[in-house]
C-alpha cells in the first residue's frame, strides 16, 4: 500500500506476559496464546477487539523479521504516522502495557 493509502491493516495479536512478571511454575500446563484482532487505520487509530488494552499502552514498537528495532514510539499518533509513512515490508508490531506485550506481523 502507498502512504496515502486510506486502508486498515488487521494484524493478528498474541498476547505474552511482561519480563516483570514471574512465569508459571508448570509451563508444560499452560495454554496456547489466543489471537486478538487489531486493526490500524488513519481514521481509528489502533484498535484492539475484544481486549481493553488500548488506552493501557505505554509503547509501540516496530521491528523488522530479524528482531532487530526500528521505532519505538510512546504515543499512538506518531505510531500511526510512522505505519503509514510508506515503508514497504513485513516487520513485527509489539504494543507493550504495564502487565504485557502483545506482538503480531503486519506486511506493508
Amino acid at each position: 500500500m502507498h502512504a496515502t493509502s486510506q486502508n486498515p491493516y488487521n494484524v493478528d495479536l498474541s498476547e505474552e506476559p511482561s519480563d516483570e512478571i514471574i512465569e508459571d511454575p508448570l509451563p508444560d500446563h499452560r495454554m496456547p496464546a489466543r489471537k486478538i484482532m487489531c486493526e490500524i487505520s488513519r481514521e481509528n487509530g489502533v484498535v484492539i477487539y475484544q481486549s481493553g488494552i488500548a488506552d493501557e499502552i505505554v509503547s509501540y514498537e516496530v521491528y523488522d523479521t530479524t528482531g532487530a528495532c526500528i521505532a519505538i514510539f510512546s504515543d499512538e499518533q506518531s505510531f500511526i504516522d510512522f505505519i503509514f509513512s510508506g515503508i514497504a515490508g513485513e516487520f513485527q508490531i509489539r504494543f507493550r502495557t504495564d502487565s504485557a506485550s502483545y506482538s503480531g506481523y503486519i506486511k506493508l
